[in-house]
């Protein structure tokens, strides 16, 4: 383990892998480990300044939702190489995030599996399915190697900006680049429902942000600096800090990218024009997918099923709810 410290520590990829077996498996055991990861969608998101490695700094309310991908892993202590697949109605990379993710805890403690993930999460959508399915794959190979957990953390950030969100359960405020994490509750959060839509559009953040940075924000908005101030107070607070259904619903829905992402793609602009008539939807993240928000189950339901039927051919539709993973 202390050669797993000094590798992450030095800020190199990793270690040459060990020789050897996996010490969490015996002679012939077989290990088969079946997870859930869940989506994300970003209550709001403030993009702040571009930074010196061509990242934006920004700050974001997120909570997990009920949208699950499954991970299967399996291993044994004769098991060489590593293999992943999926089974997805989408196609996936080859050169994909559970890929470098398994290759880097390997090539740090000489672990090795296969790992198949069943897709749920659409890929491209805004709901982070690729970054949850490396946290979760992160933190299970850690409890069968009895990795801890600020190693854990570091291994998430050598894998995107999105992993570590997912490193702590329930809602958190992100910031930095987004691998900053600040805990934080949301009084009433379980009365709280989500109607998802994706527009079965794919929509790349690097794109979107190329956007967002040619148009720039407009000009100074008093909603918009308000909310950013109550956002950095939260992270400034030395607690866990509160965040009241009253306060929930005044910080809800702004978010930076979405005229960028409008832009972009002018069908997902006619859609969600399209649905605002129904009830306020917002943006998550850098898109394709928005959300609207309910307090009332038999309300949420009704909009899920009116969503459904209407736009079967152009979108999916998930209802869901905050879950604590």
């Amino acid at each position: 383990m202390a050669e797993l410290v000094d590798a992450l520590d030095s800020g190199s990829s990793g270690a040459q892998s060990r020789a050897g077996s996996s010490p969490a498996l015996g002679t012939s055991e077989l290990l088969i480990s079946k997870i859930l990861a869940p989506a994300k969608i970003n209550l709001n998101l403030f993009v702040l300044k571009k930074r010196k490695d061509n990242y934006h700094n920004i700050i974001s309310l997120v909570d997990k939702v009920s949208i699950f991908d499954e991970i299967e892993i399996v291993a044994t202590k004769n098991f060489r190489g590593n293999e992943v697949a999926f089974e997805s109605v989408w196609e996936i990379p080859e050169n994909n995030t559970i890929r470098k993710t398994l290759d880097i805890i390997s090539e740090l403690t000489g672990f090795s599996a296969k790992i198949v993930v069943r897709k749920n999460i659409p890929p491209g959508s805004g709901l982070a399915g690729a970054s949850s399915d490396s946290a979760f794959t992160i933190k299970k190979i850690a409890e069968i190697l009895k990795i801890p957990k600020p190693q854990q953390l570091k291994i998430a950030k050598k894998i995107g900006s999105d992993v570590p969100l997912f490193m702590k359960p329930g809602p958190v405020i992100i910031y930095g680049r987004g691998e900053k994490i600040k805990k934080v509750i949301i009084n009433g959060r379980d009365k709280l429902r989500f109607v998802i839509m994706f527009p079965k559009i794919v929509s790349l953040t690097k794109d979107v942000y190329e956007k967002f940075d040619q148009i720039g924000l407009e000009s100074e908005n008093s909603k918009r600096e308000k909310i950013l101030k109550f956002m950095k107070e939260k992270i400034a607070e030395p607690k866990v800090p509160v965040i009241s259904l009253d306060e929930f619903y005044e910080i809800l829905g702004w978010n930076d990218l979405e005229k960028s992402f409008l832009l972009l793609f002018p069908e997902a602009k006619k859609i969600k024009n399209e649905i605002d008539k129904i009830c306020k939807f917002y943006l998550t993240g850098s898109g394709s997918s928005i959300f609207s928000v309910f307090t009332d189950d038999q309300e949420a339901h009704n909009v899920y099923k009116f969503l459904k039927s209407k736009f079967e051919d152009r979108a999916l539709i998930f209802l869901s709810e905050p879950v604590n993973f």
